[in-house]
């Protein structure tokens, strides 16, 4: 069954990067359907919560942020970027305490050698 959940999530991934030629709001309606029939595409939640910040939609970004917080499971660099997004939603809204939280927690999870986040 995990074997099959990677292939699902590979095509979702391989599918969703050569849907770029659309518009963004085409890839954002897209990219909802998809997250409809696939619930548990972790790097759709990511993408999602990525498009939805710079939309300037902080709701939806902290619901997708959340699901896949949820889902990565073991995966440090899904987890990383979760609770990078997480911390920049609540950097939005102004809740800086658990940004602070959420930001210090990614950078513990992934150190600054093996990784590069820009606000």
């Amino acid at each position: 069954m995990r074997l099959v959940h990677r292939f699902i999530s590979s095509f979702l991934s391989v599918g969703w990067k050569c849907s770029s030629r659309k518009s963004p709001i085409e890839r954002a309606d897209l990219l909802r359907s998809l997250l409809r029939r696939f619930p548990y595409w972790t790097e759709g939640h990511l993408t999602f919560a990525e498009n939805a910040l710079d939309s300037d939609l902080i709701a939806e970004a902290y619901a997708a942020s959340c699901a896949a917080l949820n889902l990565c499971g073991t995966n440090i660099h899904q987890r990383a970027l979760a609770e990078f997004t997480l911390g920049r939603c609540f950097l939005r809204r102004g809740d800086w305490r658990s940004a602070i939280t959420y930001l210090s927690r990614s950078q513990e999870t992934l150190p600054r050698e093996s990784c590069v986040i820009c606000l």
